[in-house]
């Protein structure tokens, strides 16, 4: 399979590797970017009533991994 990219994305992946990331490779910047996405996309997939089933550890954690993710 043959992916195309922009001349522009590998260098703006560099900037996150290099600057977000504390030097990290493309490879290892590209797994956590997916996984960050996964992860949104995961909780916003869940219902009211999962959210509110949540413990407070669970939400301590959720709360910790979003300010990561959102740079908050």
């Amino acid at each position: 399979m043959m992916i195309e990219v922009s001349t522009r994305n590998p260098d703006r992946l560099a900037a996150i590797a290099t600057w977000e990331l504390g030097g990290a490779s493309l490879d290892s910047a590209l797994e956590i970017l997916l996984f960050e996405h996964e992860s949104l996309v995961a909780l916003g997939r869940l219902s009211p009533r999962q959210l509110g089933a949540l413990t407070e550890s669970e939400i301590d954690r959720l709360e910790f991994v979003l300010r990561r993710l959102l740079d908050v």
